[in-house]
């Protein structure tokens, strides 16, 4: 029960692609040299680097056409004694979207690609902690002087790629990490990894839009941390991403990040001459633009078809790697990182499709529903009892007012869901999304007026404030975005 353009918030969950192959052929490799790696202009500064370097590789595989999905492995470094890391260097060939590297506390290797989904355990620093993140195809990574990652001997790092094929034949992928460490007696400082942003996220069709500025207060253990890279990030239809430091919410900041032409399929590392600090109280104003040249309403999702605002942040001395997230979806709003928020096992286990929590145990066995065009206005919500019981979505459509489209737009949708004394539970797929997104939380009514509060897998209000029901079913009518659509749920 919700709104499906408002229910991918959790990180990981695939938007409306078309799967219609599977991977074949799997790989993975370490390797240890006395190579540099070239400059690739991510990270500051050419390398010149003298040191043993330690390399894996994730693949190749063969993605078949019109296929995306989120994979990882969990690979042995090679490295015989404990090392500390001052550069990275990864390279990703095409059909990848990016590529996270994490050194992870697993002790067996898993080096055939699985499912999973970002963040998930390394979260926990009792697992895992991020290293780096990767969107563009050669990025290299340099630490300041002095500044390391330290990697254990033996480390078993985690690779997690995001890949998509949009063309018509299949392609092969591969990718790289490697790993140039630093003479002991030169580190000094441990470094750490912020990812920062915003879930709240609704693009029209056919429009212009933007989120921010949006001020995010940095935990006071923070102050006086000195960050040295930053990126932005967001999917395709993503047009700018902008960061300013700020003392309050009120102090319009100083810019840190604002990159004349910024391409979203390789986003700039921006390395200051300096690196930066943030007193305490303090924080990131950040802002991020889209143009969405679709016919549908895009909202946040980890699928090359949804959207994203995040930035992340590379600094020093560490004080631990966390996922931090403002939203304005909960009434009053919310900041928080990960670990160390009772909201953190919601947002990145609560999907079910995989994560460590489900919200539900339904099973999604409505029809696949086509979403259809309409070329009138939306009826007038009448309001009445939803009547405790199982349903399931037989009739989804779009008002596109008169002399609009009308008739199929090629979509479906899958949807079910249980309602019992106020509560809701709601699980439900787009055409083609091979997992199901499972939903919980709590409604009331008033006249025609519904308001739905999620409460997993992530706190947040729904986009949908007003329905008609009956005594066999209930339609909901979205507030968010346009067109207007409902959704008919027909109770079983």
């Amino acid at each position: 029960m919700g709104d499906p353009d408002r229910m991918r918030e959790k990180v990981g969950i695939s938007g409306v692609v078309v799967l219609v192959a599977m991977v074949l052929g799997v790989a993975c490799s370490t390797s240890k040299g006395s190579g540099a790696a070239a400059d690739a202009g991510g990270g500051g500064g050419g390398d010149a680097s003298t040191a043993d370097s330690f390399k894996v590789t994730f693949g190749p595989i063969t993605v078949a056409a019109s296929y995306e999905n989120t994979q990882c492995i969990v690979v042995p470094l090679g490295n015989t004694a404990p090392i500390h890391v001052g550069k990275i260097h990864n390279v990703l060939s095409g059909a990848s979207h990016h590529m996270i590297v994490y050194k992870v506390a697993d002790t067996t290797p898993q080096l055939t690609p699985f499912d999973c989904h970002p963040f998930t355990d390394t979260v926990d620093p009792a697992k895992g902690s991020t290293l780096m993140v990767t969107q563009k195809k050669d990025d290299l990574l340099t630490l300041p002087s002095g500044v390391g990652y330290t990697l254990g001997a033996n480390q078993m790092l985690r690779i997690e790629m995001h890949y998509i094929n949009a063309t018509a034949a299949p392609v092969t992928l591969t990718a790289t990490s490697t790993m140039i460490p630093i003479a002991d007696a030169d580190y000094h400082d441990e470094a750490g990894f912020l990812f920062i942003g915003d879930p709240d996220i609704s693009i029209p069709p056919n429009a212009s839009a933007t989120v921010g500025p949006v001020f995010f207060q940095l935990p006071d253990t923070y102050a006086g941390a000195k960050f040295f890279a930053i990126t932005g990030h967001e999917h395709q239809m993503g047009t700018n991403v902008q960061i300013r430091t700020a003392a309050s919410k009120a102090d319009p900041g100083a810019p840190v990040y604002d990159v004349p032409g910024w391409s979203w399929s390789e986003p700039t590392t921006v390395v200051p001459a300096t690196p930066f600090s943030i007193p305490a109280g303090g924080g990131f104003n950040f802002t991020c633009a889209w143009k969405n040249t679709s016919n549908k309403t895009v909202s946040f999702g980890e699928s090359a078809n949804d959207e994203m605002c995040f930035f992340w942040a590379y600094y020093y001395p560490s004080t631990g790697s966390k996922v931090c997230l403002h939203t304005d979806g909960v009434k009053g709003g919310a900041d928080f990182c990960c670990p160390g928020s009772a909201n953190c096992d919601a947002f990145f286990g609560g999907g079910g499709d995989g994560g460590t929590k489900r919200c539900n145990t339904l099973v999604n066995g409505g029809p696949d529903v086509p979403i259809m065009n309409v070329a009138t206005d939306p009826p007038a919500p009448t309001g009445g009892a939803i009547a405790d019981g199982t349903y399931v979505v037989t009739a989804v459509q779009a008002y596109t007012g008169a002399g609009g489209a009308a008739g199929p737009t090629g979509a479906t949708y899958k949807a079910g869901g249980k309602i019992s004394g106020g509560t809701y539970e709601n699980i439900q797929s787009d055409s083609g999304q091979p997992k199901d997104n499972a939903t919980t939380g709590t409604f009331t009514l008033n006249g025609s007026a519904i308001d739905i509060e999620q409460s997993c897998p992530i706190p947040q209000t729904v986009a949908i404030n007003k329905f008609s029901a009956d005594s066999t079913s209930f339609t909901l009518f979205t507030s968010g975005g346009s067109p207007v659509q409902s959704f008919t749920y027909t109770k079983q």
